[in-house]
């Protein structure tokens, strides 16, 4: 299954979110790739984000 479908976004939305740095991506051929730990801190919670960086 793609990302895009298991988090019911737009491809512009992955566009976005690699553009901006949210979510960290390889490009191998004409494919992108993430790592499964980076896509699950995007829907961490924001308190959970805050105490990670401290």
């Amino acid at each position: 299954m793609y990302l895009k479908q298991l988090l019911e976004v737009s491809t512009d939305t992955l566009q976005n979110w690699r553009i901006k740095g949210a979510l960290p991506s390889k490009k191998v051929g004409s494919k992108w790739y993430y790592k499964k730990v980076d896509v699950n801190k995007l829907f961490e919670p924001e308190e959970e984000k805050r105490r990670r960086h401290y």
